[in-house]
């Protein structure tokens, strides 16, 4: 499996939510690995975080157990 840059993790920074791709949308659900975009998820993996309003909202995310966990890893 390619080693991915922390960059391409949904978790790496906040994103707009009017535009995020089907891709992004689906690792928000937790239907894709948040890291890689895998569909076997099988761990928690904390919080992917989208801009509201002054704020954010943090969605819990998912990986693969080929991903590590922490955004850095």
């Amino acid at each position: 499996m390619p080693v991915l840059p922390a960059a391409a993790d949904i978790r790496a920074r906040t994103h707009d939510p009017l535009a995020l791709t089907p891709r992004q949308r689906a690792q928000l659900r937790g239907e894709l690995c948040a890291r890689c975009g895998s569909q076997n998820v099988t761990q928690a993996a904390g919080y992917a975080y989208v801009q509201s309003g002054p704020g954010r909202l943090g969605r819990p995310v998912r990986v693969c157990a080929n991903c590590p966990s922490n955004v850095g890893g």
